[in-house]
């Protein structure tokens, strides 16, 4: 049966709409705030929100049903994922499972939701009626393989952000896959590793970077059939680089330069997604030597103190920062936030307002007066729709609860680099 591009847009709208799941503003964007609304124009994004979470909570098995069933499996795959915003590295632990058969189950899930919601809400008339979703085409005018490209990265990037990679650790298991392919290609890398103590971690998410590898070693083995590839790592005090210089060997035949240079602009997509650079140098011929380096910012361990009374928030922003540049420091007693300021001196704060004894915006106040602290960006964070007077009294920024780990780790990364939040 041939798959309805109709439904196969809503399934990819379905799943970034879960990826967003605490994001007001893309929420809202949603195609889904109106396909889903049953008796107005289009839900607000709370609303679209509540209504996942809930569709989420219908698919959960009933109590008779074995716990290792795959039902039960798929709904904690939505639940940990999207409900709960757990990153695909934690959730594949949880579930003992490998990050691609995670990867695969997630998608069975959405599916499993989206047939849910197809059936539960008039959405196949609404997209017959009008064009809600996206024309399945869009984009007809460029190359097809470039727009499948563009869908796939646009989905890496929504799913592996702000982790960090051990460089040398990742080299090894990129050698190890490509093996084979170097023998077919007769190809040699000569890798010293790494000898002395432990390098620092890159600000990378670990599968990115090694399918970013992957697509650079791959494309200069092919371009340096019967030739040698040295690999070299270049620290620098805050960024750590790969040098891949390639020697030509004596090879019948080279590709042609198209070939080889639709295989670095690959990899060249792959490094924004890394949030470092690719350089190459001199420009490609057949038969000469040639380098090629990448270049990663390397994980600054960044201090973050989180104020809030209740332990099990404090337990979730623990969770949200593991695998992160950003280290947690939490304290629940309001009236020792000044003391733990001064002992660990954080780059950040973040503050929440309905606090015993003393509320949050004392505690942003004594902040605000105290030379010592006044640098620091003061995020608070509250279920109180208070943002005009948490900026108002000198926060840098304002959550409203609940929020997302990747709502939390952009406004970090925002307030840290100085980088528009996207």
């Amino acid at each position: 049966m041939t798959p309805d591009p109709i439904r196969s847009v809503f399934e990819r709208e379905l799943q970034q709409a879960l990826l967003c799941l605490y994001n007001p503003a893309k929420l809202q964007q949603s195609p889904l705030a109106e396909l889903l609304a049953a008796d107005k124009e289009r839900l607000s994004a709370a609303a679209l929100g509540r209504l996942l979470i809930d569709a989420i909570q219908v698919l959960k098995p009933a109590p008779e049903v074995p716990i290792g069933a795959f039902a039960w499996r798929l709904f904690h795959v939505l639940t940990y994922r999207y409900v709960e915003q757990s990153s695909q590295k934690e959730v594949a632990a949880d579930l003992a499972l490998s990050v691609r058969q995670l990867r695969r189950q997630e998608q069975a899930a959405v599916q499993v939701l989206a047939d849910y919601l197809w059936t539960r809400y008039p959405i196949d008339r609404k997209t017959h009626s009008r064009p809600v979703l996206p024309a399945p085409d869009a984009g007809a005018g460029a190359p097809a393989g470039r727009t499948e490209r563009e869908r796939e990265l646009a989905w890496v990037r929504e799913s592996f952000p702000h982790e960090t990679a051990d460089l040398a650790e990742v080299i090894e298991g990129v050698l190890k896959t490509i093996g084979p392919l170097l023998s077919a290609v007769h190809t040699r890398v000569d890798w010293p590793g790494v000898r002395g103590d432990p390098l620092p971690p890159v600000a990378s998410q670990a599968d990115t970077l090694r399918q970013t590898l992957l697509s650079l070693l791959t494309a200069v083995a092919h371009a340096m059939p019967g030739g040698r590839i040295e690999l070299t790592l270049v620290p620098d005090s805050q960024t750590m680089s790969v040098r891949v210089h390639a020697v030509p060997g004596v090879a019948a035949q080279f590709p042609s330069r198209e070939e080889v240079i639709e295989k670095v602009e690959m990899t060249r997509d792959l490094v924004r997604l890394t949030g470092g650079t690719l350089t190459t140098s001199p420009r490609w011929i057949p038969g000469k030597l040639f380098t090629a380096t990448l270049t990663l910012p390397l994980a600054e361990q960044v201090a973050v103190l989180m104020i809030d009374d209740n332990l099990d928030t404090l337990q979730l922003l623990r969770r949200f920062l593991e695998g992160t540049r950003y280290r947690f420091i939490g304290v629940r007693d309001p009236d020792q936030a000044l003391a733990q300021a001064q002992a660990f001196s954080p780059h950040l704060i973040l503050l929440d307002v309905m606090l015993p004894g003393v509320d949050g915006w004392e505690v942003l106040g004594r902040l605000r007066e105290n030379p010592v602290f006044r640098s620091i960006p003061v995020i608070v964070s509250t279920i109180l729709p208070q943002e005009q007077l948490a900026l108002t009294l000198g926060a840098a920024a304002f959550l409203r609860k609940p929020v997302s780990r990747e709502t939390l780790l952009t406004t970090l990364d925002h307030w840290l680099t100085g980088a528009e939040p996207v």
